[in-house]
């Protein structure tokens, strides 16, 4: 099974995340886990997508990615850290479906 990741924002330097309380670096890149399904890409859940599209995406304009690659560790919110991307695609949010499409 591949590992499936929405990230918003480019990639940080070195692929190592920083925390945003502490300033430390992390273990890898700061993810959302999504799953890839009919060609959509989501965070659990078609709601939950347009959550954190609104929250993230809308409000601070990220660009967003699909990656693929390995947990090697959590971060301070417990989110994945990821190292290691085998592959990594634009997204772009769509309304209608309240999921991410390739570009």
């Amino acid at each position: 099974m591949m590992n499936i990741f929405i990230r918003f924002g480019n990639l940080p330097p070195r692929n190592r995340s920083r925390n945003a309380i502490t300033g430390k670096l992390e273990k890898g890149i700061s993810v959302f886990p999504a799953i890839y399904e009919g060609g959509y890409v989501y965070y659990k859940s078609p709601v939950e997508t347009e959550r954190i599209n609104d929250l993230w995406a809308s409000k601070y304009n990220f660009i967003i990615y699909m990656l693929i690659g390995d947990i090697v560790g959590h971060g301070s919110d417990n989110e994945p850290l990821i190292d290691n991307i085998k592959e990594m695609r634009r997204l772009k949010y769509s309304h209608s479906t309240k999921s991410y499409k390739i570009q």
